[in-house]
């Protein structure tokens, strides 16, 4: 929380950048939803996201993605410092493989990214499945929602 109240620090810049102003409900209206910011906006819906992480998952063949780029997805990838959260998190071509805080998956193949308020989708190749939580109430854990936490043990512990 201390690195969000200062001006100077990268999370302050990550999460002001561009400056909103509205509520937050405000995120979910066409307008803001149709501009384009990579990093933050990426918006569908729980199955959507699910079916992308799934296809991923088990080769891509919908959509049409190479056995390379799969490989460096599934890289591992030691962890570092995340300036902007100040934890050791690790990425792979912008999606998060599992580091001490956050584990998902069946190994350490998998891979995704948690997004704005507890949501979060990944694709576990070991399986061949892909996942999404995406809830009608946000919350505000970071980097692991434990509504999400939940679903994602109890599908760790279904047989494959």
């Amino acid at each position: 929380m201390k690195r969000l109240m200062n001006p100077r620090s990268a999370t302050f810049k990550a999460f002001t950048n561009p400056r909103f102003i509205g509520k937050p409900t405000d995120l979910n209206k066409r307008p803001n939803l149709e501009l384009e910011l990579p990093s933050v906006n990426g918006t569908g819906t729980a199955k959507a996201i699910a079916s992308v992480y799934g296809d991923m998952a088990a080769g891509g063949p919908r959509l049409g993605l190479k056995a390379e780029t799969l490989a460096l997805l599934e890289e591992d990838q030691a962890p570092a410092l995340d300036e902007v959260f100040g934890i050791e998190s690790s990425f792979s071509c912008g999606f998060m493989k599992q580091f001490p805080l956050l584990s998902f998956g069946t190994s350490s193949r998998a891979y995704g990214h948690t997004g704005m308020g507890g949501s979060f989708g990944y694709a576990d190749p070991e399986r061949g499945i892909g996942y999404c939580y995406a809830m009608n109430k946000g919350g505000y854990s970071v980097p692991i929602d434990p509504r999400d936490a939940a679903l994602r043990g109890a599908l760790a512990n279904c047989s494959s």
